[in-house]
């Protein structure tokens, strides 16, 4: 694999510079989300329930606002003291928990997280569980109460029968809901409470169950991720290159060229184009790989590239490579 080249050679061919990709989280931030995540800051707490509330039965926007509200300081104190019983506060303070709850366990390894770490982990993400099941109350069709529950069930280790009821109201409500799927998908890994088998099985049910631009097509490619990730180079090559890989991987292509066609602006998209990238390089397939990277360019905080110290540097390798391949340099 090459390594990182001179800014030069990025520049040349319209590329950003490893030195000005951002290795952080890559959600997608409207002008809309700013103006909200503002007014909440300058103590306008009222302007997060409104937001949430203005999603409707867009349930992945809906989702997709709850995850930044989570995220975001200064309302949830005077929200809960505001309306303590208000289901969209549990729904966001949930998110906010979890969120807690992974910083607090870091992201190493179980042989390298201390016993103190577990501790916080755990606690934090119990107190997830009562947020979240007390925005599920009178929840309706709403499904995104129980996909907020999903990483605390992959955290606190949900038996096999609790996640399968868990599932269950959430595929009732939203049967097409792509992150739910990616969540459920990370329990049913080998590395969480699954293998390999279930977690493709799993993936594949689901791409076969979607329809074009519901972006179910990449789960396929993310359970590949998941199993290759300790092969070496060479031998993740061959295992991507497999016919059943190669073909998930065209079924993605139409999935996110469906996606793009209904809204060049879903916020989904950029994961879906990480992820595309990624196995259309493995496959040699460059110019369809280098297409990809540019529409993500300078972002390298998604998977695949987020589980490694450097995700800008594997990022930015693996661009390169299919820069030079594509160009024929």
């Amino acid at each position: 694999m090459l390594g990182i080249r001179p800014a030069a050679f990025a520049e040349r061919l319209g590329l950003v510079p490893y030195e000005r990709v951002s290795g952080a989280r890559t959600d997608v931030v409207t002008p809309e989300d700013q103006q909200v995540v503002r007014a909440v800051r300058d103590g306008d707490w009222e302007a997060a329930p409104r937001y949430l509330a203005e999603a409707g039965n867009d349930w992945q926007e809906r989702d997709r606002r709850a995850l930044l509200l989570g995220g975001t300081d200064g309302h949830l104190a005077a929200w809960l003291a505001a309306r303590p019983d208000d289901r969209d506060m549990a729904l966001v303070r949930a998110h906010r928990l979890v969120t807690a709850a992974w910083q607090m366990r870091g992201a190493h390894a179980a042989s390298h997280t201390s016993e103190g770490q577990f501790a916080d982990f755990h606690r934090v993400l119990h107190r997830a569980r009562e947020a979240c099941h007390t925005a599920q109350r009178d929840a309706g069709h709403d499904p995104c109460p129980y996909i907020a529950e999903l990483p605390v069930a992959r955290g606190l280790g949900y038996s096999r029968k609790d996640l399968d009821a868990l599932w269950t109201e959430i595929a009732l409500r939203a049967p097409t809901h792509a992150r739910a799927h990616h969540q459920a998908l990370q329990y049913l890994c080998a590395k969480w409470h699954g293998s390999h088998k279930e977690a493709e099985s799993f993936a594949r049910a689901a791409a076969a169950a979607g329809h074009p631009g519901d972006l179910l097509s990449v789960l396929p490619l993310t359970a590949c991720f998941e199993r290759t990730l300790g092969l070496r180079p060479a031998r993740r090559r061959s295992f991507y290159r497999r016919r059943d890989v190669v073909a998930a991987t065209d079924s993605a292509l139409v999935d996110v060229a469906a996606a793009q066609a209904t809204d060049p602006h879903d916020p989904r998209l950029p994961q879906a184009r990480h992820m595309l990238a990624y196995a259309l390089h493995l496959q040699g397939r460059h110019d369809a790989a280098l297409e990809q990277f540019r529409l993500v360019d300078g972002h390298a905080g998604s998977l695949p590239w987020s589980v490694y110290p450097d995700p800008a540097h594997e990022f930015v390798r693996a661009r390169d490579r299919s820069a030079v391949r594509a160009r024929g340099i």
